[in-house]
Formats: structure tokens, sequence, C-alpha cells
């Protein structure tokens, strides 16, 4: 036979803590895939776009990549390549 004991709890420590928003410290990566979007050009030729201006990407599992691992770009880095892409002349 089991026993079962439910105990209840007083009403002053259900009270929830306040919430606290916490920002992410780290700034959000862009994909590859994102990224060509941005620049208009297919993933394979943004790659080597990319690779050619002298960024080397890192690899993360992203949500938008279906927490496989992806090439992803920093803020920073993504500007940078829309920058050089507005200095050739596309976008």
């Amino acid at each position: 036979m089991i026993s079962v004991t439910i105990a209840i709890e007083s009403e002053a420590s259900e009270q929830a803590a306040p919430s606290v928003h916490v920002e992410s410290s780290t700034p959000k990566l862009t994909t590859l895939k994102e990224l060509a979007d941005k620049i208009k050009m297919d993933r394979s030729a943004a790659r080597r776009y990319v690779m050619r201006l002298g960024f080397e990407p890192k690899r993360a599992r992203t949500a938008s990549s279906g927490f496989q691992s992806a090439l992803v770009f920093t803020p920073d880095q993504v500007n940078q390549i829309v920058k050089a892409r507005t200095a050739d002349g596309y976008l």
C-alpha cells in the first residue's frame, strides 16, 4: 500500500519573489544564413565573401539554426561586413 502525505503551506510562503529581468551580457550572434539574407547573397557566396574580407566566424548553436552548430558573427562584425558590401556598390 502507498501512503501519500500532502502538506499545505501558508499564504505568506506562496507569495512569489519579485521577478527581475536579467539582460544577457552576451551580444546577439548573427548566423551566416541571417547575414546572407541581410547582404542579399546566397549562403555559400556570403561565406566566401566574408572569408575574403578576413573574418573568421565562430561556431555556435542558436535557436535560429535549430540548435545545430552554425557559423555566427558578432554585431560588430556584421556592421563591418555590411559596410564593406555597401562600399562595393551593393545593397
